[in-house]
């Protein structure tokens, strides 16, 4: 993908013109080997094996020409192209062995999974500088963030056993047991995080209520184990060296670097050394998941139609997160110890652990020989400030499905659901983090307050109607409409009293110093749209062909998807660009296919 930016001079404001490309490298290659095999009648065997390889290089960017923008226009001053480079690379390895066995009305599945993931990096903005200037270039934010190269690792593992048995005629259970482990690498190959005995509970139920297959009354439960992203490992386990500050400017050079001087003091988010295990990980962590319960009953109307509602209800039981604990920590050691954290700049200890209990660190808070000592700390979570984390999704889907007759076939859903909480994942959709595991979530405790609420993916109605129709034996139309509420509104600024928080700029749920909670200005407009796809199938001498063409939102609706959430610019005064319009919905396109197989 190429990207070119405008230049402009700071001075007189005039638009020089094309600066450059830059290229990322997206994609890459998978190879997957699979076995089956029947040894019994009763005893079968699967084993595959599967690499994936993604490049993510951004390979043709300058990464030697600083980034300087300004901060209230978002014109871009100087020769640079990319805003963030990245350099790098994934591999993801898989084994998995399943093993069936069917003994009397018992079918008995049993297996192991293995997989390891690789990922190098280098990172950071080109030139390691962005200057951001603000109040008419009298004024710049200076950020310094570069990662160095290096190479980090993931394994994880799990076994299971499940077991379908016809209880009756009219009743099936299903009842199994997965038990995983996870170990995360740094840079060095040593691992900083380590959880086994990931014991998931998975119990299933299906009654035919009629007993002559026409209705089905189900339930389901099942524990999920989330492992720690390759991506945390990068950042938490990494040598990130991210640092900012905000300094009066003095002058601007030819290249539209800036000279400056009276900066205010700089917060250090990364101070460019890889920490010890101890000091980064909470002892006592336990690993995230998250519960899911399916409550459903699906019956048959008559011979074509067939009917059917279903519950879910899905909640997030421990979290994983990266949390600053400098504010707590310092107030723990002042009240027991009588002595104050010389290395608690408000930045220095960002530890993954689950939010809104204790903590366990080893460390040495002075960083010298003074009156605190290379020890393990358990700091209360009272002290540390943080909630728990909470995402809990509830839906109620109602179906209904014709079946294909040869001749035209039509399903559909119509769901209700509601997903609320102070933490939408790993990533943030409504500030557009995807930095996976390394979000502003939880980074501070101001940045948490008012963070309860309806969460970006909240999408309160949803319809969907796919139908086909047979126009001859080789020529098939199809229509697909999908309906959806829009996405909770919110509004973020620079926190008032929270100077930690403050320091992450527009990142809180607060405007000119008032709380504003998440979602709770109202909803984006709902957005429809109308796919048609028309197939023709043909017989080439021994080939099958298809030929296929799609044309996606027919009547172009163009509503608005996103808007402009930044109400505040990072020193807190007004952003004029807030609830502007940021993305609608994709407009009308056409894709015309074909495929051979043999």
């Amino acid at each position: 993908m190429t990207r070119s930016q405008d230049n402009i001079d700071p001075d007189t404001r005039v638009n020089n013109g094309f600066r450059g490309e830059g290229v990322y490298n997206r994609g890459g290659s998978s190879y997957i080997a699979k076995y089956t095999g029947i040894i019994t009648d009763d005893f079968t065997i699967s084993a595959s094996y599967g690499i994936n390889e993604i490049d993510r290089a951004d390979d043709n960017a300058d990464t030697n020409t600083t980034l300087i923008t300004d901060r209230e226009t978002g014109e871009a001053y100087g020769g640079w192209v990319v805003d963030f480079f990245e350099r790098g690379a994934d591999e993801r390895e898989v084994i998995r062995l399943d093993f069936d066995y069917y003994i009397g009305d018992h079918a008995i599945r049993f297996g192991y999974d293995n997989e390891t993931l690789t990922s190098e990096s280098e990172r950071g903005y080109p030139g390691r500088f962005w200057y951001r200037y603000q109040q008419d270039l009298s004024r710049v934010r200076v950020r310094e963030n570069y990662q160095a190269p290096a190479e980090f690792g993931t394994d994880s593992e799990a076994i299971y056993i499940q077991d379908t048995w016809q209880v009756t005629d009219d009743l099936v259970t299903t009842i199994g047991i997965r038990n995983e482990e996870f170990t995360n690498y740094n840079a060095d190959g040593e691992a900083f995080i380590s959880i086994s005995d990931q014991i998931s509970p998975r119990i299933g139920i299906a009654w035919d209520v009629n007993g002559n297959g026409e209705s089905k009354l189900y339930a389901n439960f099942g524990r999920y184990y989330i492992p720690v992203p390759t991506n945390t490992n990068v950042r938490v386990a990494g040598s990130e060296l991210f640092t900012q500050k905000t300094c009066d400017v003095v002058s601007i050079d030819s290249d539209f670097v800036p000279t400056f001087d009276n900066c205010g003091g700089t917060a250090i988010f990364g101070d460019g050394t890889q920490k010890a295990t101890l000091e980064v990980v909470d002892a006592n962590v336990e690993p995230m998941y998250q519960d899911e319960l399916i409550l459903g009953y699906d019956f048959q109307l008559n011979d074509e139609w067939t009917l059917g509602v279903k519950g879910t209800r899905r909640e997030v039981g421990v979290a994983l997160e990266d949390v600053a604990i400098d504010f707590g920590f310092n107030q723990y050691l002042e009240r027991e110890f009588d002595s104050s954290c010389t290395l608690c700049s408000g930045f220095h200890y960002y530890v993954l652990g689950n939010p809104g209990g204790d903590m366990t660190i080893t460390t040495d808070p002075d960083g010298d020989d003074g009156p605190l000592v290379l020890q393990a700390y358990t700091i209360p979570g009272a002290d540390l400030g943080y909630p728990e984390v909470q995402r809990k999704y509830s839906s109620i889907d109602f179906t209904f499905n014709r079946a294909w007759d040869d001749v035209w076939m039509l399903q559909g859903s119509y769901t209700w659901s509601k997903s609320y909480g102070n933490n939408e994942g790993f990533v943030r959709s409504d500030n557009g983090q995807d930095d996976a595991g390394i979000t502003t979530n939880f980074d501070q405790p101001g940045l948490v307050d008012g963070a309860n609420g309806n969460l970006p993916n909240d999408r309160r109605h949803k319809v969907k109607v796919f139908g086909a129709y047979s126009i001859q034996d080789n020529l098939v139309a199809g229509a697909n409409f999908s309906y959806q509420s829009g996405r909770p509104k919110n509004a973020f600024g620079v926190h008032p009293t929270d100077d930690f928080a403050a320091a992450y700029g527009t990142a809180s749920f607060f405007v000119d110093g008032e709380l504003v909670p998440r979602g709770s200005l109202g909803n984006q407009p709902s957005t429809w749209q109308l796919d048609l796809s028309l197939t023709y199938t043909a017989q080439v001498g021994d080939y099958d062909l298809v030929l296929r063409g799609d044309i996606y939102n027919l009547f172009d609706n163009d509503s608005i998807v996103e808007t402009e959430e930044n109400f505040e610019f990072d020193d807190g005064t007004p952003d004029p660009d807030y609830d502007l319009i940021d993305r609608y919905q994709s407009p009308r396109y056409a894709r015309l296919s074909a495929s051979i197989s043999f």
